[in-house]
């Protein structure tokens, strides 16, 4: 330290120290109320009338220069302090920017998070009310199989990537967000409906492009849906209603969205994202309760089995039946399984369903068979069951406890179910068909490798699909020139379609069943053309047991 600033700070601590025993001894005589002057030539102190007070010179005794260096260490100190909590209030205010930063910001993408996301476009609504406000939710279909296949370095890059791509559509206003796994979001201000669906399209057609990651070629399909904020539209009249924004925030819109990309259906043609209706909300409602019922009603005995006869071309006579699962809900009524079996899928129930219709069938079978009657019996059997190692087990068992031929007993599977595991499901239908258990192939004609996998199959009986028979010796009185054109030709195909495959399976030894029959016309037509059984509701809809014995 030079000589000059040395004497600088020391002027200034020494004048600092006399100020502050001036001042200590003002307030002394001020406290004995007397007005008088410390003498030496040292401070003189007037009355307080006087307004003013004067440093001299400084003798004092040394208890007040004792006071007054104490008072200075602790005002140098409180300065210290003071400049210590101004530094510590700075670093943690960049602390918490920099905490606020990490809770708004996703670390793999870089992008807004879901709750910066929410935070923004609750600001949005609140502020400007008037502004159209859109939300788009982005799915990323197949990404666990990219994950699986190539590791999570790539599966995380082309995320980011991803994110990238949506960003090129982006105005400055809008906001993206990733909101899930494979998910992002985007809030669109304006959001106006020509806007939202030409940004959709954009991305949509972007995702689809080939990705190159890490000299990877990856593929990947994209699912969007849309939620408007300013119109809560209705599917019947695709008409907008206002909306009570206190009662309706960015998480309700978020929410909307995911199930437009989730639960709906896209609007057509070249459109591949759909726009929330609440009908979807409802039909999410209507799943969960039928979910959270479905498991108590094979408890509490509340499944039915119908059957429906097959019937022989040639002679009309009932010779069998399939057996058909119903559902008799408590509040719902008498429910189709087309209604519950894919809830029942997602539980992981169809398998227990299987075996109780299983069993009631072969209840049936035996009151049947001491009556003398003696009809075959067709058995769904869902994808999950048929993979199960213990089907063939379970099926053993019941025909050793009820006494059952096995003749009367067909299990009847879909193409799609056993081309999902082609190996294991020949397998057990081998299995099966060792037993006596006859082997029904449903659904025949609508799968794009029945005939691939045709003579793989242990096959007894091909059921021909109802969308081949519907237009089967159609009328064409009615209608227009150009109608009855179409009518033709289309009957004509069906025709031909039909007569091949009754061809086919005529060739390879195989009965043929013909679903869907509904008029007099579709069965004259088979009657004409083919030796085999028909299944519909103009012989018979699906009926208790009691009215079915009285059809044999």
């Amino acid at each position: 330290m030079s000589s000059s600033t040395y004497q600088l700070v020391s002027y200034r601590v020494r004048f600092f120290t006399y100020d502050l025993l001036s001042f200590y001894a003002w307030a002394c005589s001020e406290g004995s109320g007397l007005s008088e002057s410390v003498q030496g030539g040292g401070v003189n102190v007037h009355h307080p009338s006087a307004q003013m007070w004067q440093v001299n010179t400084l003798v004092l005794s040394y208890p007040a220069v004792g006071l007054g260096l104490l008072t200075c260490c602790l005002s140098v100190m409180l300065a210290l302090l003071c400049l210590r909590i101004r530094r510590l209030t700075s670093l943690l205010k960049g602390k918490e920017r920099c905490i606020k930063s990490i809770l708004s910001i996703d670390a793999l993408t870089g992008l807004t998070n879901r709750t910066a996301l929410l935070s923004a476009g609750n600001r949005l609504l609140d502020v400007r009310p008037e502004v159209s406000v859109a939300l788009l939710s982005i799915g990323i279909d197949h990404f666990k199989t990219v994950s699986d296949a190539f590791g999570f370095r790539v599966a995380d890059e082309l995320l980011r990537q991803v994110g990238q791509r949506i960003q090129t559509y982006l105005g400055s206003r809008d906001v993206l967000a990733r909101t899930g796994d494979n998910e992002f979001s985007l809030l669109l201000s304006p959001g106006d409906e020509a806007r939202s669906r030409q940004i959709a399209d954009q991305i949509l057609a972007s995702i689809h492009q080939t990705f190159r990651v890490q000299s990877q070629l990856v593929h990947v399909q994209g699912r969007l849906g849309i939620a408007f904020a300013e119109a809560m539209r209705t599917s019947s009249r695709e008409q907008r209603q206002a909306f009570d924004r206190s009662v309706f925030d960015c998480s309700e819109l978020l929410l909307q969205a995911n199930i437009a990309m989730t639960e709906g259906t896209p609007l057509g043609g070249d459109t591949q994202y759909a726009v929330f209706c609440p009908e979807m909300k409802a039909a999410i409602a209507n799943k969960v309760g039928l979910q959270q019922s479905m498991s108590a009603a094979i408890e509490q005995q509340q499944l039915r089995v119908r059957y429906q006869a097959i019937v022989d071309i040639k002679t009309g006579r009932t010779v069998g039946f399939e057996a058909l699962v119903r559902w008799q809900h408590p509040v719902r009524g008498l429910m189709r399984p087309d209604d519950f079996l894919p809830v029942a899928e997602g539980l992981g129930l169809t398998f227990k369903i299987d075996r109780w219709v299983l069993k009631k069938v072969c209840e049936q079978l035996v009151k049947w068979q001491a009556e003398g009657l003696l009809p075959s019996v067709s058995v769904n059997i869902s994808g999950s069951h048929l993979c199960r190692s213990d089907l063939v087990e379970y099926i053993h068992e019941l025909l050793a406890y009820y006494p059952v031929d096995p003749r009367q007993l067909n299990v009847e599977v879909t193409e799609s179910v056993v081309v999902a595991d082609l190996s294991r499901a020949i397998r057990t239908l081998l299995q099966l068909r060792s037993m006596g258990i006859g082997i029904s192939l449903d659904d025949f004609g609508t799968g794009y490798s029945s005939l691939t996998y045709l003579q793989q199959f242990p096959v007894d009986v091909l059921k021909i699909d109802r969308s081949f028979v519907s237009r089967l010796g159609q009328s064409t009185e009615d209608g227009s020139r150009e109608y009855k054109q179409l009518a033709v030709a289309s009957s004509r195909q069906d025709e031909l379609i039909v007569t091949s495959i009754l061809t086919l399976a005529s060739s390879l030894g195989i009965c043929v069943v013909v679903e869907g029959i509904e008029r007099l016309d579709q069965w004259q037509f088979l009657q004409k053309t083919c030796c085999g059984y028909v299944q519909g509701n103009y012989f018979s809809s699906a009926i208790e047991a009691e009215r079915a014995r009285s059809l044999l």
